[in-house]
């Protein structure tokens, strides 16, 4: 997951950023920015998962 690494920036609304905040640590991320990668990576395998069956 860390290989290739890019900054890039992500405009969410206020009440989204307050869910990332109180939220990341209880799912044991170190970072803000690991939980929002696990939280992609999850919904894109739902989606995946959703269109393929």
């Amino acid at each position: 997951m860390g290989e290739n690494r890019h900054r890039h920036t992500v405009w969410m609304d206020d009440a989204v950023w307050d869910q990332e905040e109180s939220h990341y640590q209880k799912d044991n991320c170190s970072t803000k920015n690991e939980y929002i990668e696990k939280a992609v990576q999850f919904y894109s395998g739902y989606l995946d998962a959703e269109r393929a069956g």
